[in-house]
């Protein structure tokens, strides 16, 4: 332990932060778990650390003996950034030991200690220093011997300096005194310590501030103000002691006291009580001093330098214990409230600095706010494991993604597994698509079956547990159609039924019964000669070469390149790119024992598989179980060692009946060559079976579908996301050496698959003694699944996917023709979306090799509550027969008057390139069934009016001198209307323009909700041509419906046979939406009903499509596909 001079019980925060308020405060719970320690905040001390104080920027001061932080010289004090590294302006430069920290709310800093000099200015013991370090010059304090070990700040500005000084400015001041703002001492407050106060005597080394001004005291002292106390006191605002604190006599010195609720208190120090054997290092006393004999805490072997408590009511404890009620704990340990030993909390401290004590000890906490929220100084070198010399930071266990979903394309009723992995203790998962939370979607695995367009989107796992939540990157699922591409058999070295060991290119090589298969990321394979046991390397080119390394039956790659080998016996072996062998784990002894890897045992491993984060996986096949080596140590992950079978399950419930090859899928699931079954291990340990196939090795394409070796039936099979099993290459049951198209290829016991980097599968030929390649020929570009049209709430996530097929396929997502930095994926998602940000109309082209192709236009929509979308012109086109009429209808919602702008335009359409128009038109407005309203057969008599009425709803002007008919109209109420557009006498006809602009403001109560024309469809400008036009700043969700056939229950004649519908919007020439015949669908049903519209048979040849649409002007184009025809076309707003 060290010294007396050097003793200091600063706790955590409370001399730095807590109380600055006059009180004591609670910081934040720290929830820790065994190795939650910030690998990356190490600085490596050169001697021990004693002073800790957190600044409210997160920056962190330390004090002490040290000199240095690793090459960056400090002496004896520094600052830290909140990411451990050093603050490069900060560099008081003490001359000796600092013990005592304290940050004022202005940001100086109180600085007390064993130095005589700061920045080469003679300072003895207490300074103030500036933010920046710099020595604050308005501060005197006159120390005049031995040292300073504690520091508080009062709430108004006052310090309490305590240590084992006698004297300050000449003063006689034992241990204890208290100083004005400016460093002068405060006369008046003289408690009058007791004791024999030197640099190895007595001392003060702690204080806690209480409500009422009142402070607790503890250290190496034996009376207060003549009254004997020994070791811990309470004195009253003044420094006069408080004689309604009596505390018990204490066998050793104090270092701190812990205010807790109720006016109890916690002391800790050396040996506080005991006897015989048993001390007490930690004790609890009442409101009036006495012992509460309710607090029991775990016997510990050494001292208590620190106590901080969490909100909860926890302790967090450092000091020099070595064990804990009989176990191993050193350094830092957790108490719940009653005392009780937090077993949650298992950190381990080792190694001693410098001479400075016997063992390795925690001598200063502060626990500041955050995830990373336990900070502990004082002489160590590592810390459960970990080097870390004299400062540690541990964090609270936030859950760490250690594999997260990743990218899948399948097909249309396909099944597509997503999962996900983390380590952290009390895990919680929850699936999300597009950003919403996905309704029972709570495990580290989630099973779309089905999939469908709806389906698809951007998938992501958010992770939390207790103390927060982290998200995994983002993985799309895309339809695509599955195109089946034709594969190919080649023998890509060896010769078959030659066999040996004879290296060479192509056919020249021999080979002695290959296994095992592993393909590097050059696209070199390593394959395992059974016979001579040697490990032999085929280059993409056939060329072939032997490792003088002995092999083994499992092969697979690590992510250094080199191999992990399972021997077949007893052992798992590694070697490396330069061919060095070295032991991963087990013994020459057989067995089934877990723990360290190099005393635990196997049983005949077969099959291995390593993942990106070096854990490495075994077929230990002997013992019917799946083990995991992690770092050091080895565990049974699934399996009864011994006991073998086919049930599915976790941990030990599951059986194997004889686990060989192994492989890893994207999202970390294990794939199994179980004998007759294939099986999936997730990350978690839940084993399901894939399939029942027999099955002696297994590989895992990039698409995440799983192929298998039958050595039996001399086939290669691959199990599609479903289940289903199709047979690869070869044909069961015949076995042969033929290259060729892959039904037509002859294998002989096939073994040890793997891919190489071009998606070629290559196969270990057991039987013919050669290496095999399968390769599939490429699917053509194409986009199999067209972007859909996708709608958003404002702020919510915004998803448009696409499926495609072809080889290494590449995104570019544009809007508006635009292209969208960064939107390279098969999914464009936009987070937090607003409609005049992100509405619009997007495509993408989809890439591969030399070629692309790019889809046609979607709309993404956003909700804008603010400024809701509504009709605000409806308008047709069309042709008024000899005698007949033009006679479009609306409809107008809502209460109150509306006014309206109605036209019947004929001659004025000319100038838009429009022939054989109506030369006079008429119109006459009426509500339905009822006598007209208004008419008008001359626009001119509307006078200036009219014209501004029409200017303000944004209608083209009309010819001066035309007899084109408009009018202003007020609808007193709401209701169906009729505009009738006729000629001048029943002989006149031609193609007339009917329109309706809603005059009104936008946010006016009544809107138009509906309109439908009854007219003839023809060709060429005879063609019936509705229009609307879309105010506002959101979108509008619109029922349209071209009718021929199903205006016959009505009695209606001569209807258009096969109506066909388009949607285009004004400026563009592709429709956004189109329909030929509605299909009978249930949304577009529900549809109906909601608008009011009559009912459809699901067979007939009607058209109709349900689109939501942003604003803009749009033309409805109704066809017959060449023929002629009446035909109704209605546009309803539904809501």
């Amino acid at each position: 332990m060290p010294s007396c001079r050097l003793r200091v019980a600063v706790l955590d925060r409370l001399l730095a932060v807590l109380t600055l308020a006059g009180g004591i405060g609670l910081v934040a719970p720290s929830r820790l778990a065994a190795q939650a320690i910030d690998a990356g905040f190490n600085l490596q001390a050169n001697a021990e650390l004693y002073a800790l104080a957190v600044q409210p920027d997160g920056r962190i001061l330390v004090g002490g003996n040290f000199s240095a932080f690793g090459s960056t010289n400090r002496s004896r004090i520094a600052r830290l950034n909140p990411d451990g590294t050093i603050d490069a302006g900060f560099n008081p430069n003490a001359s000796s030991t600092v013990n005592a920290i304290v940050v004022q709310p202005d940001g100086k800093i109180l600085v007390g200690g064993f130095f005589n000099l700061m920045g080469g200015q003679p300072r003895p013991r207490l300074v103030r220093l500036n933010a920046d370090g710099t020595l604050d010059n308005g501060f005197e304090a006159r120390i005049d011997n031995n040292s300073v070990q504690a520091l508080a700040l009062q709430a108004d500005g006052r310090i309490l300096v305590g240590g084992s000084f006698t004297s300050i400015g000449g003063v006689a001041r034992n241990g204890l005194a208290r100083l004005n703002a400016d460093g002068s001492l405060e006369a008046a407050f003289d408690p009058g310590l007791g004791g024999s106060f030197s640099s190895s005597g007595s001392n003060v080394t702690g204080f806690s501030l209480l409500p009422e001004g009142r402070i607790l005291i503890a250290g190496n002292f034996t009376s207060v103000s003549g009254q004997d106390r020994l070791g811990v006191a309470r004195l009253g605002a003044n420094g006069v002691l408080d004689l309604t604190f009596v505390p018990p006599v204490f066998l050793g010195s104090s270092r701190g006291t812990l205010p807790l609720a109720g006016g109890k208190c916690l002391v800790f120090g050396g040996v506080l009580r005991g006897t015989g054997s048993e001390f007490q290092y930690l004790v609890r006393l009442n409101a009036d001093g006495s012992l509460d004999s309710s607090f029991t805490p775990p016997a510990l072997n050494g001292s208590v330098f620190a106590v901080a408590q969490q909100a909860d009511g926890k302790l967090v404890l450092g000091g020099s214990m070595t064990r804990v009620a009989g176990t191993a704990r050193g350094g830092v340990i957790r108490l719940q409230t009653d005392g009780a030993l937090d077993s949650t909390f298992t950190a381990e401290i080792a190694g001693i600095l410098t001479s400075v004590g016997s063992t390795p000890y925690v001598f200063n906490l502060a626990i500041p706010p955050g995830p990373l929220n336990i900070l502990a100084v004082g002489s160590f070198t590592t810390v459960s494991g970990q080097p870390h010399s004299g400062l540690v930071r541990f964090g609270t266990p936030l859950p760490t993604v250690s594999r997260g979903p990743v990218d899948v394309t399948a097909g249309a009723g396909a099944t597509v597994t997503l999962t996900a992995s983390a380590d952290g203790p009390e895990v919680r998962y929850q699936w999300m698509r597009n950003g919403q939370a996905i309704l029972g979607a709570t495990r580290d695995t989630l099973v779309l079956a089905g999939l469908q367009s709806a389906s698809a989107g951007l998938f992501t796992v958010t992770l939390s547990n207790p103390w927060g939540t982290v998200t995994t990157a983002p993985a799309t699922v895309a339809v695509g159609v599955a195109t089946a591409p034709a594969y190919s058999v080649v023998t890509l070295a060896g010769q078959a039924g030659q066999t040996g060991h004879v290296d060479g290119t192509g056919a020249g090589a021999r080979f002695d019964h290959p296994t095992g298969v592993a393909v590097d990321a050059a696209g070199n394979l390593y394959c395992l000669d059974t016979t001579s046991n040697f490990l032999r390397r085929v280059t993409p080119d056939g060329v072939v070469s032997t490792l003088a390394v002995q092999a083994g039956l499992g092969l697979t790659i690590d992510a250094t390149g080199g191999l992990c080998v399972a021997d077949g016996f007893s052992r798992v072996l590694r070697v490396t790119p330069a061919g060095v062998t070295s032991i991963v784990a087990g013994t020459l002894v057989p067995g089934a024992l877990d723990g360290p890897a190099a005393s635990a045992q196997f049983r005949g491993p077969t099959g291995v598989a390593v993942d990106g984060q070096g854990v490495i996986y075994v077929a230990d096949t002997g013992n019917f179980t799946v083990r995991r080596i992690r770092g050091d140590v080895v565990t049974t992950l699934a399996g009864k060692a011994g006991v073998p079978g086919t049930e599915d399950g976790s941990g030990e419930a599951v059986r194997f009946a004889g686990p060989g090859g192994l492989a890893l899928d994207a999202a970390g699931n294990l794939y199994v060559a179980d004998r007759t079954r294939v099986r999936r291990v997730t990350p978690g340990g839940v084993v399901t079976t894939v399939a029942v196939v027999e099955a002696v090795a297994v590989a895992v394409d990039t698409a995440g579908l799983v192929y298998a070796s039958d050595a039996l039936a001399h086939v290669v099979r691959r199990i599609g996301p479903d289940g289903s099993v199709a047979i690869l290459a070869g044909s069961p049951g015949i076995g042969g050496a033929t290259d060729g198209a892959a039904g037509n290829a002859r294998f002989l016991s096939p073994w040890g698959l793997g891919f190489d980097r071009n998606g070629n599968l290559l196969v270990a030929d057991n039987g013919n003694a050669t290496v095999r390649r399968i390769s599939p020929g490429a699917a053509p570009l194409a986009i199999t699944v067209p972007p859909e049209a996708a709608h958003a709430e404002a702020g919510a996530t915004g998803v448009i996917t696409v499926g495609a097929q072809g080889g290494s396929l590449t995104y570019q997502w544009k809007k508006d023709g635009v292209v969208l930095p960064g939107a390279t994926r098969a999914a464009y998602v936009v987070n937090g979306v607003q409609a005049a940000a992100d509405m619009g109309y997007y495509s993408v082209v989809v890439s591969s090799g030399g070629s692309s192709v790019e889809s046609a236009e979607v709309l993404l929509t956003v909700a804008n509550p603010e400024a809701p979308g509504r009709l605000v012109n409806v308008a047709t086109r069309g042709l008024v027969p000899p005698g007949g009429a033009l006679t479009p209808g609306f409809v107008v919602r809502g209460g109150g008057p509306k006014q309206l702008v109605v036209r019947a335009v004929g001659p004025s359409l000319l100038r838009f390139g429009v022939g054989g128009v109506l030369a006079d038109p008429r119109l006459a407005l009426a509500p339905l069934g009822g006598g007209v309203t208004l008419a008008n057969d001359d626009w001119s008599t509307g006078g200036t009016a009219l014209v501004a009425a029409t200017a303000a709803v944004g209608g083209f002007p009309l010819d001066a001198g035309s007899r084109d008919a408009a009018a202003l109209a007020v609808l007193a109420t709401g209701g169906a209307y009729t505009v009738r557009v006729t000629g001048p006498d029943a002989t006149s006809t031609g193609v007339a323009l009917a329109e309706v602009y809603d005059a009104d403001p936008i946010t006016a109560g009544s809107q138009l909700a509906n309109v439908s024309t009854m007219g003839l469809v023809g060709t060429g400008s005879n063609s019936l041509v509705p229009g609307f036009v879309i105010g506002g700043g959101g979108p509008l969700q619109l029922l349209i419906r071209a009718i021929g056939p199903g205006l016959a229950p009505f009695g209606v004649t001569g209807v258009l046979a096969d109506p066909q519908l388009q949607v285009i919007p004004a400026g563009r020439t592709a429709p956004i939406a189109a329909n030929d015949n509605w299909g009978g669908g249930s949304t577009l049903t529900a549809a109906f009903a909601a608008a009011g519209a009559f009912g459809l048979t699901s067979d007939s040849k009607d058209a109709a499509l349900l689109v939501r649409l942003p604003p803009g002007a749009y033309s409805v184009v109704v066809g017959g596909g060449g023929a002629s025809g009446v035909a109704l076309v209605e546009i309803y707003d539904v809501p």
